[in-house]
């Protein structure tokens, strides 16, 4: 995140390059999973022939569109949504990443390692035994952790959620993911050797479940130049509902240079504490 505050003594770190290995994958599961990408795809571009609008208010309602076009100094397109040249959905990054899944009527996601090899795939919104509607349902690796430590970035993001692996890619940041709080035990060893020089940016999710785990968090990285919190109620400076988390903050504000602008401040207050 280029132009915020420069935390005192902070060096510039070469991040150590490792190879990921598919560890307890048999060959039969992992083509599942090609196999699976491989029909979401299609089914995404079928929809974008037939159905283009149902699966653009898709991906609106996961990222606001004003907020996608501010990335790009675009004005939101105010005319019909079927005529859209410019969207989320057909957005370079994301091109092998969202897919569609027919049966659950929702976008889908996959989530590859530096390699190209496909860790998970989870479904926006899917149907349970009973009819209960499941947020994410994933099909792999739930232990994978998404990262990309940049070399001349000084700030590594963490957050937990799936969306927000698309927005940090957007604004370019280097960043850490956990698909759920609970795979905060999986970090692996290697993410404290990268970020010994770096600021660990912690966007706190408004709940317990991410409030509990900020102190192994900040074990985990303690030997990380600084380990800050982003609370979202303190950013705002009112109370938030119960989850609010950095997607809805996000789409609140809408636009891409308001947003950092709000980070850089609050990390910047943070750094002072």
């Amino acid at each position: 995140m280029t132009i915020l505050p420069n935390p005192t003594l902070c060096k510039k770190h070469v991040p150590v390059t490792t190879t990921e290995i598919l560890r307890g994958t048999s060959p039969s599961v992992y083509y599942k999973l090609e196999a699976m990408h491989d029909q979401f795809i299609a089914d995404k571009q079928r929809m974008m022939v037939h159905n283009k609008e149902d699966i653009l208010i898709l991906g609106f309602n996961l990222i606001g569109d004003c907020l996608y076009q501010s990335f790009f100094e675009r004005l939101c397109d105010s005319g019909e949504i079927i005529y859209q040249k410019q969207h989320l959905i057909n957005e370079t990054l994301f091109s092998d990443v969202i897919g569609y899944s027919i049966q659950h009527k929702s976008l889908t996601m996959s989530i590859l390692d530096k390699n190209g090899v496909i860790k998970a795939i989870v479904i926006r919104h899917a149907l349970d035994s009973d009819g209960d509607i499941i947020k994410w349902k994933t099909y792999g690796s739930k232990k994978y952790v998404p990262s990309k430590i940049l070399e001349d970035e000084d700030f590594v993001f963490l957050y937990s959620g799936m969306a927000e692996l698309m927005l940090v890619e957007l604004f370019g940041f280097s960043y850490i993911g956990l698909q759920s709080d609970s795979m905060v035990k999986h970090l692996p060893g290697d993410l404290a050797i990268q970020t010994q020089e770096k600021v660990i940016v912690l966007l706190q999710d408004n709940d317990d479940s991410f409030k509990n785990i900020v102190p192994t968090l900040k074990n985990f990285f303690s030997e990380s130049h600084q380990v800050i919190t982003i609370n979202f109620e303190k950013l705002l400076k009112r109370k938030l509902r119960k989850g609010y988390d950095f997607r809805d903050f996000c789409n609140e504000i809408g636009n891409a240079k308001l947003i950092k602008d709000k980070l850089r401040k609050g990390i910047r207050n943070e750094l002072r504490s």
